[in-house]
């Protein structure tokens, strides 16, 4: 009886670097595969980094090219991919358009043998596992069935290997954007993570929409995919305060047609925003169901990629459900929100309001416990980040620190959470919709006047 197949003898590296290179000598030649292969069915996190850049540009309808894709790849911060296709293009050579669609072949029947091997594996861990002969058969029945991989066990040695690769090559994949504040970046571990659900929470006035447009813009122009969910505002006054942001132009300036510094700017920042394309977008449509959110993330994600989700504000969100109580309505479009992160694995950021209750007491610092409606929002959320803006409550006595805002961290599954004496300090700019580091000095006059 010979040795049990191993998954490494269904690897052929060199097949797939002779597959992904002609491919990116030739890409028209995508168009005479039968199949194209999905970034899952690579072997290597280099080939899977790769292949998901080709598909992304072939969906935009670009050639992806040695150049092109490389480039992409390090404005998604994978060098270690780079380098990869860098190296294919000093090797790689065209084949007969016959043996690419073979190849093509013989990648997915390789990447779905390796799922039929892990499924049977899985199956007769389970078997070993039961109680009973009849307990084995159910449990290996069900292992076997064909399904999706996302609904399957990975081990823990096989996603600790990932992990350490990634970290050891500088390609954290687990990083769906930074969020354009460094302290607050540092905080959080490098900034929002894929798979997490942020809050972003604050009462009237403080900005929390603005800062929100602000971290979607930060991921699109680093490369990445953005998708909003304007559900309080027109996608017209949503835009309209994206391009303020980008350009810092008042809501007056964006009409100026002098040919000044300021509309520059402004045809500069609509520029950037043109060219994103499809890989920056919004809806305004009222009443949608947070099922109506999924499906267009999943059409997003197939077609574009998608690293991170505003939701603005996720309690005007439907659930397409009756139910019993308004805080179970909430409850249930948390829950869809954190589904959509996990299983598209990017970042959500629910914008949410904060409870009347809190301006009643001497400090108004945002707790936990002040997020309107629902616990549940507290209990699915990874991170709250919480704005507090003093001067909308007391009056303040050098006019340079009027539009500080602190921002709390009341919340991290991953890293400590902010003191909430020592909070985190950023500008914000109302008339231009603007967000920035607050310089040290003004940092330290303001924790003298407000905190002393």
């Amino acid at each position: 009886m010979g040795s049990p197949m191993s998954r490494e003898s269904l690897v052929d590296i060199e097949l797939e670097r002779a597959f992904i290179g002609h491919v990116l000598r030739r890409p028209s030649d995508l168009r005479h595969v039968s199949k194209t292969p999905s970034a899952g069915d690579f072997a290597t996190g280099e080939h899977r980094s790769i292949w998901s850049v080709v598909l992304d540009l072939d969906a935009d309808e670009i050639p992806a090219g040695f150049e092109v894709v490389s480039a992409e790849l390090r404005r998604r911060a994978a060098p270690k991919a780079a380098a990869a296709c860098d190296r294919m293009a000093e090797s790689a050579h065209a084949q007969d358009p016959r043996m690419v669609s073979a190849l093509c072949d013989r990648i997915g029947e390789l990447a779905e043998h390796r799922r039929v091997v892990e499924r049977l594996h899985r199956a007769l861990v389970s078997a070993q596992s039961a109680g009973s002969a009849a307990e084995a058969r159910t449990l290996a029945e069900a292992s076997i069935v064909d399904h999706d991989d996302a609904t399957g066990f990975t081990t823990m040695g096989e996603e600790a290997r990932k992990c350490v690769d990634e970290a050891r090559s500088g390609d954290d994949s687990a990083l769906a954007s930074t969020t354009g504040i460094q302290s607050l970046d540092a905080t959080l571990g490098g900034g929002l993570k894929r798979g997490h659900m942020t809050i972003v929470c604050a009462r009237p006035g403080m900005g929390k929409s603005a800062f929100a447009s602000s971290i979607g813009s930060e991921c699109v122009f680093r490369g990445g995919s953005a998708a909003v969910f304007s559900l309080e505002m027109t996608k017209r006054d949503w835009v309209r305060r994206t391009v303020q942001s980008l350009s810092k132009a008042t809501a007056h300036e964006l009409g100026l047609t002098n040919g000044d510094h300021t509309q520059a700017c402004v045809d500069a920042a609509v520029a950037g925003l043109e060219d994103a394309g499809s890989r920056y977008v919004i809806e305004d449509q009222a009443g949608m169901t947070v099922e109506d959110i999924a499906s267009l993330c999943r059409n997003q994600k197939r077609r574009h990629g998608l690293d991170v989700v505003v939701v603005d504000y996720a309690q005007l969100a439907k659930t397409g459900k009756r139910t019993a109580s308004r805080e179970r309505e909430v409850a249930e479009i948390s829950q869809g929100l954190l589904a959509i992160a996990k299983s598209l694995d990017c970042s959500m950021i629910a914008v949410t309001q904060l409870n009347r209750s809190l301006e009643s007491r001497n400090n108004r610092r945002p707790l936990l416990s002040d997020l309107r409606d629902s616990g549940q929002l507290e209990q699915d959320a990874h991170e709250v980040i919480a704005l507090y803006r003093h001067s909308r409550y007391e009056p303040m006595k050098t006019v340079a620190l009027r539009n500080v805002v602190e921002l709390h961290v009341i919340k991290s599954r991953s890293t400590a959470p902010t003191d909430p004496t020592s909070p985190l300090l950023a500008t914000f700019r109302g008339e231009t919709m603007g967000w920035r580091e607050t310089p040290g000095e003004q940092s330290s006059a303001y924790m003298m006047e407000v905190l002393s």
